[in-house]
C-alpha cells in the first residue's frame, strides 16, 4: 500500500472517529437546536468526503488486498532451503502496539457511532411548532382552570403510582384581563379531571391565543432545547463507557496488554513450521518437543489472509511465560485452558505475526523448557539461555504482518455505500420528521450502519484477488 493511501487512511480513520464521538456528544448536550444540527450536519459532510476520498484512492494496480503482499518483497514466494542455517532469534521485533491502539479506537468509534444512530432516531430535534411559539412569545408555566373535560385514562406503569391523562379545555388570561380558552390534550392528574379543578400548563401570558401545552416531565427540557432529559444523556455516556470497556477487552483478548516489542530474558522460545489455518483465527505451529508436538496460534486478525509464501515455513514462537496458577481443587479442564498469553511468531522468512498462546499449551511447553547450554536449537529455551549460546541477534530485516493496516486501500463500493447511507439517515433524523417516518428511517439507517463497520475492515482480510473475490 503506497505511502499516500495510508496517509489518507489515517486522517480518514481519524476524522470518522472524532466525528462519531462528536455527533453523539454535541446531540446529547448542546441545548441550542439550529446549532446543534449545523453542527452535526458539518460533521457528517466530513466524514462523507472522507468516504469519497477512499474509494477514489483505491486504484486496482495497488490497493486491492493480495495475501502475498504482507510477506517481505526479498523473501515472498521464494523455495524452502531445507540446508539453510537456523536464523538467530530476535530480541527486538515490530511492536504490537499500533494495532492495539487501531483496534481500541475502532471499537470505540463504532460504539461511538451506534449509540450516536440511537440517539439521532430516539432524540427530539427540536421543540413543536406549538411550544417554539409559545417559548418566543414568552412561556410561563401556570395553573389555571378546566372547564370541560374530557374521558380520563388511567396509566399505571410498573413503577410508581397510577396517574389519569385527561384531555381538557382551561380557561387562560391575557395580561389585559381578557380571557380565552384552549384545548389541552394529555393533563395529568392523580384523579381524573373535572370541570372546576385546576391543573398545570405551559401558556404564553401575553399572547393566549397561541395555545397551551400540559406540563410534563419532558416540557422543561423540550423548552430548554433538549434533546433528551439529563438522566437519559448521561445514560448514553455510561453505554459508551461500557463500550469502552467492551473494546478494551477484545484488545486484551486478542493481542494481550503490553506491546510485545521486545523479547526479554525470561520469556520462552522454541523452533517450529507452520503447518497452515486450524481455525479461522488460529494457525497450527508443530514443534519437535516432546509429545505436544502441535500447538494453536490464535491470531488477532483471519487467519486464513496469513501469506501462502509462509505456510510450511521454519520460524521462531515466542512467548511471555504465565506466572504458575495457585494450587485449586481439581480444576475443570475447559477452566484450566481458558487463560491466554501473548506470544509471537517469527518466521525465518522475516514475517512478524503477533498473536496469542492458550496459557495451558504454553505451560506444557515452557516445562519442557532447558536454562542450560548444548542442546541446540531445537529445544525450549529460555531467551536468556539462547542469548548465552549465540542464538539471538539484533540485526535482522523484519516486517510486521498487519492486513488491517490496509483497510483504506480495501473500501469497496458496497462498504463506500453503506457509509453513504448511514450518513444520510443521520443527516435526515437532525430534522424534525414524523415519528412513523422517523422510526422507520432510523432503524433503516441503525441496520446498515451496523453492517458499514463490517464491511469497512473485512475487505483488508478477505479479499483474494484483484476482483474482489474470495
Amino acid at each position: 500500500m503506497s505511502l499516500r493511501n495510508r496517509t489518507v487512511g489515517v486522517w480518514c480513520a481519524g476524522v470518522g472517529f472524532v466525528v462519531a464521538l462528536g455527533v453523539l456528544a454535541v446531540w446529547l448536550f448542546l441545548p441550542e437546536p439550529e446549532v446543534r444540527r449545523a453542527v452535526v450536519l458539518a460533521g457528517l459532510a466530513c466524514a462523507a468526503v472522507c468516504v469519497g476520498l477512499l474509494v477514489r484512492q483505491r486504484d486496482d494496480a495497488a490497493a486491492v488486498f493480495q495475501v502475498g503482499d504482507s510477506a517481505p518483497a526479498s523473501t515472498r514466494f521464494t523455495p524452502v532451503d531445507v540446508d539453510a542455517p537456523v536464523p538467530p532469534l530476535p530480541l527486538t521485533v515490530p511492536s504490537r502496539r499500533g494495532q492495539q491502539l487501531r483496534m481500541l479506537a475502532y471499537g470505540v468509534g463504532v460504539a461511538a457511532g451506534l449509540l450516536a444512530l440511537i440517539a439521532l432516531a430516539w432524540g427530539r430535534p427540536q421543540p413543536s411548532d406549538k411550544v417554539a411559539g409559545i417559548k418566543a412569545a414568552g412561556a410561563e408555566l401556570g395553573t389555571v382552570r378546566v372547564v370541560e373535560a374530557g374521558a380520563a385514562e388511567r396509566i399505571d406503569p410498573s413503577r410508581g403510582s397510577a396517574y389519569h391523562l385527561t384531555d381538557v379545555v382551561v380557561e387562560l388570561r391575557g395580561p389585559d384581563g381578557d380571557r380565552d380558552t384552549a384545548t389541552v390534550r394529555g393533563a395529568r392528574s392523580d384523579e381524573p379531571l373535572r370541570p372546576g379543578d385546576r391543573t398545570s400548563v405551559l401558556y404564553a401570558p401575553s399572547d393566549v391565543t397561541l395555545g397551551a401545552v400540559a406540563d410534563r416531565a419532558s416540557l422543561r427540557d423540550e423548552l430548554a432545547g433538549r434533546t433528551f432529559s439529563t438522566f437519559t444523556s448521561w445514560a448514553f455516556v455510561v453505554a459508551w463507557l461500557m463500550g469502552v470497556a467492551l473494546a478494551g477487552g477484545l484488545v486484551l483478548a486478542k493481542l494481550g496488554r503490553g506491546a510485545f516489542g521486545r523479547l526479554e530474558p525470561e520469556y520462552v522460545a522454541v523452533r517450529g513450521t507452520c503447518v497452515g489455518v486450524r481455525k479461522a483465527e488460529s494457525l497450527t505451529v508443530e514443534t519437535a518437543v516432546g509429545a505436544r508436538r502441535s500447538v494453536g496460534f490464535l491470531t488477532p486478525f483471519d487467519a486464513r489472509a496469513v501469506p501462502d509464501s509462509v505456510k510450511g515455513r521454519a520460524l521462531w514462537l515466542s512467548w511471555a511465560p504465565t506466572p504458575a496458577p495457585a494450587p485449586t481443587p481439581a480444576p475443570s479442564a475447559e477452566a484450566a485452558g481458558s487463560g491466554r498469553t501473548a506470544a509471537v511468531l517469527v518466521f525465518d522468512t522475516g514475517l512478524v505475526v503477533h498473536g496469542m498462546l492458550k496459557s495451558s499449551e504454553a505451560a506444557a511447553l515452557a516445562g519442557r523448557s532447558r536454562t542450560r547450554t548444548g542442546a541446540g536449537a531445537e529445544s525450549v529455551v529460555t531467551v536468556r539461555t539462547a542469548m548465552d549460546e549465540g542464538l539471538v541477534a539484533d540485526d535482522r530485516a523484519l516486517e510486521l504482518w498487519d492486513p488491517k493496516g490496509r483497510w483504506a486501500a480495501t473500501v469497496g463500493r458496497g462498504a463506500a455505500w453503506s457509509c453513504g447511507a448511514v450518513l444520510l439517515g443521520a443527516a435526515v433524523l437532525t430534522y424534525d420528521i414524523s415519528g412513523v417516518v422517523r422510526w422507520i428511517v432510523g432503524g433503516a439507517t441503525l441496520l446498515t450502519g451496523l453492517v458499514a463497520p463490517y464491511a469497512l475492515v473485512e475487505g483488508a482480510t478477505g479479499e483474494k484477488d484483484g476482483n474482489g473475490e474470495t
